[in-house]
């Protein structure tokens, strides 16, 4: 049988036996500021480019009221590869902007253009119609970088207030109409201290 000799009587400094293990308390971040964080950027992919920085993310977060409230549970913010078929995603904790088609010229079907009227109109986004049931929405780099911040971003944080809200917190039970109220009613706030800041 092998004896191992282990030290286990604590060390003595000055005549006081010190404790043998880190006795502080230990502090735990209960309030994340928006610097705090985490956006990552991902590769657009082909014919795709980003709308929005790192940068713009950070300070659209700082706009936000309510910021304690919306930031429980929040891990980090994607800027995601494009052609996915969607504008952004939400994933436990996790909010994703996707990358757009480089000319931003998006055909959308007029249950889309009617949903979205409000912020389209805000934005002051030019809408042609191409077939009966068909829009083309000329969006202006600026206009892209406002609707993926000041809607599609919104609508992502949308899910994810409705996941935080539930009792076991586990998935957005409400749906696409709670994320997509959420973010109409926070857009007119919003707006305006977007412009201020980010210009317009």
């Amino acid at each position: 049988m092998t004896i191992y000799h282990r030290k286990t009587d604590p060390k003595v400094v000055g005549g006081k036996t010190l404790k043998k293990a880190n006795w502080d308390r230990t502090v735990e971040r209960a309030f994340l500021c928006p610097d705090d964080i985490f956006v990552e950027q991902r590769k657009p992919g082909k014919g795709y480019k980003h709308v929005v920085s790192r940068r713009q993310v950070t300070t659209f977060l700082n706009l936000l009221p309510d910021w304690g409230e919306i930031s429980r549970g929040l891990r980090g913010v994607i800027l995601d590869e494009g052609g996915q078929d969607c504008d952004g995603w939400h994933d436990s904790g996790t909010v994703a902007l996707c990358a757009w088609k480089e000319d931003l010229w998006i055909t959308v079907t007029e249950p889309y253009r009617t949903e979205h009227a409000e912020v389209l109109a805000m934005l002051g986004v030019e809408s042609e119609r191409v077939e009966d049931d068909q829009h083309l929405l000329k969006y202006t780099p600026r206009q892209a970088t406002a609707f993926a911040l000041v809607h599609v971003l919104l609508h992502e944080f949308g899910h994810h207030h409705d996941r935080m809200t539930t009792r076991s917190r586990s998935r957005a039970s409400r749906g696409e109409g709670y994320a997509e109220r959420y973010a109409i009613e926070y857009a007119p706030t919003i707006w305006e201290r977007y412009q201020d800041t980010l210009g317009w």
